[in-house]
């Protein structure tokens, strides 16, 4: 799965989903970020949000994208959309060998989501939304190219 976080505070839910919600048994988590947004003070640790009690059976792995690429949305910067889509087609390239890719669209910056929205229609890749619910499980919305929305 590559996903994306537009805050630090929205690492924690991912990973609870991830490691405990999640339909798909997902073997790697690319964590695609604004490096602005992550460079001070954010642990990069994703072991320390798994929840007690649950085995850690997956890959995490950071991946930073400049402000030059992606801009700063929370400090105003304009990213480059086709920049931004270039470096996660890299990420991507990557791991469609071996992987079946999903995004999670549910909490990226607006232009990180962008770009993982054309890919996902570019490469075929499946993409999901996650809603998460307080007193019951998540629910997804699975949007896969040539099918649409389902």
């Amino acid at each position: 799965m590559i996903s994306s976080v537009s805050n630090p505070e929205q690492i924690r839910p991912l990973i609870h989903w991830f490691t405990q919600e999640a339909e798909n048994h997902f073997t790697k988590l690319r964590l695609v970020v604004e490096r602005e947004r992550f460079a001070k003070g954010v642990s990069k640790d994703l072991k320390r949000h798994v929840p007690d009690g649950t085995t850690k059976r997956w890959e995490g792995v950071w991946d930073e994208l400049p402000k030059e690429v992606v801009g700063y949305h929370e400090g105003g910067i304009q990213g480059d959309l086709m920049a931004t889509y270039s470096h996660i087609e890299k990420i991507l390239l990557e791991e469609l060998p071996e992987h079946n890719v999903v995004f999670d669209l549910s909490t990226a910056p607006p232009l990180i989501g962008l770009a993982f929205c054309l890919l996902a229609n570019d490469y075929a890749v499946t993409a999901i939304y996650i809603r998460r619910h307080r007193a019951r499980k998540t629910t997804l919305t699975h949007y896969i190219p040539g099918r649409g929305l389902l």
